[in-house]
């Protein structure tokens, strides 16, 4: 437990091992990065940030508000509450790399607030990494209860889960691009896809199956297990027994020789598409 927010405004790399919690206890942000800062922060849980108001005012981030230079690395970024704001984990203003983390359980609470997991207004990009179980309030229209991207995001041989209906799961008011990624939830807003793509269970996110996407997926097609331990540094979603995801993308594309666990890709003659990568 940290009694104040850890505010990192020197250079600096964290390893916690995947072992070290940091918990904001329901009272404050947990990390901010300051603007002209590089840091990274690997093998952390970030978890009970808060903000709501009067003298517990922070607007955005409960988790982390990055302004700086920020990788972040076999972690967690879990729990975290925004009640009058948004980004309910995450707030990235700078420019942020989340790979082999999880991002789930975040919320943001007032009926105005977006980006129940992670609110971006700089560069973002998620890789290898899970986005899931993420909440906002606001049923009229889309939110982003996963993400809410204002800048410029690339998500990259990912999973991002979350309310199919609104609050929608990916609302993108900026430049988003998405490459062998299981989608599973509703998207609001331009998308660029770079193939190999599965949303479930409608087709939102301007995908196209010419462009060997998939969608109009069905919750039993895809197969997608419940946020768990399934091995490796962080929680992830296990691909079930012929799932549509798995065998979809040619050896030679794969472009990483990992999936978010650490374990090998492809595990088969093809790479699967998301965080996780079936073995033999």
């Amino acid at each position: 437990m940290t009694q104040t927010e850890i505010v990192i405004d020197n250079d600096v790399v964290l390893d916690g091992e995947g072992n070290l919690l940091v918990d904001g206890n329901d009272d404050h942000r947990v990390f901010s990065v300051a603007r002209g800062v590089t840091a990274g922060l690997v093998g952390l849980t970030v978890t009970g940030g808060f903000g709501g108001s009067g003298p517990k005012g922070v607007s955005s981030g409960a988790g982390i508000r990055n302004a700086g230079t920020l990788t972040l690395t076999k972690s967690t970024v879990s729990g975290n509450t925004i009640e009058w704001g948004s980004g309910g984990g995450i707030d990235n203003r700078g420019l942020l790399t989340l790979t082999r983390t999880t991002v789930s359980d975040n919320s943001v609470g007032s009926p105005v607030s977006d980006g129940g997991g992670i609110l971006n207004s700089g560069t973002l990009t998620i890789a290898n990494s899970t986005v899931s179980g993420n909440t906002s309030p606001f049923i009229d229209e889309c939110t982003g209860s996963g993400i809410s991207n204002w800048g410029t995001l690339t998500i990259a041989n990912s999973t991002v889960s979350g309310p199919p209906a609104p609050p929608c799961l990916i609302r993108n008011s900026g430049t988003l691009t998405i490459k062998s990624s299981v989608v599973d939830g509703g998207c609001e807003g331009d998308i660029a896809s770079n193939g190999y793509n599965i949303e479930s269970p409608g087709d939102t996110c301007g995908f196209d199956p010419d462009r060997t996407d998939l969608v109009n997926v069905s919750t039993d097609n895809l197969k997608l297990g419940e946020l768990a331990d399934n091995g490796g540094p962080t929680m992830t979603h296990a691909l079930g027994a012929g799932s549509v995801a798995i065998d979809v993308i040619p050896a030679d594309m794969c472009e990483v020789d990992e999936d978010q666990r650490g374990e090998p890709r492809p595990g088969g003659t093809m790479c699967d598409v998301g965080a996780f990568e079936v073995q033999p």
